[in-house]
């Protein structure tokens, strides 16, 4: 009774919608091996002992600072919610 137009209108949209999937489109997945490297090998530079040293150290002053900065992140907010707690106890 009237519901016609609805269950046409909900069969038009699955149609669209199954011929817009992104599998059916041209190019999908053509020549796609999973890989963006060509070769398949990785070249990496060699680094003299001293340089590889550095960028190590460089790396785990890199690694100190953010730990560092996340430290005082999480006890700002940890201080900020113990005051607001103890705020809402004590009024």
């Amino acid at each position: 009774m009237g519901g016609e137009g609805h269950i046409m209108q909900m069969n038009k949209m699955l149609k669209e919608n199954r011929a817009a999937r992104r599998s059916k489109r041209k190019g999908y997945k053509d020549g796609y091996d999973g890989s963006t490297i060509s070769s398949g090998k990785l070249i990496f530079k060699e680094l003299p002992p001293e340089e590889l040293e550095q960028v190590l150290l460089q790396i785990q002053k890199e690694k100190r600072k953010e730990r560092i900065k996340q430290q005082r992140l999480f006890l700002t907010i940890i201080l900020f919610i113990i005051t607001i707690g103890s705020l809402i106890i004590f009024l």
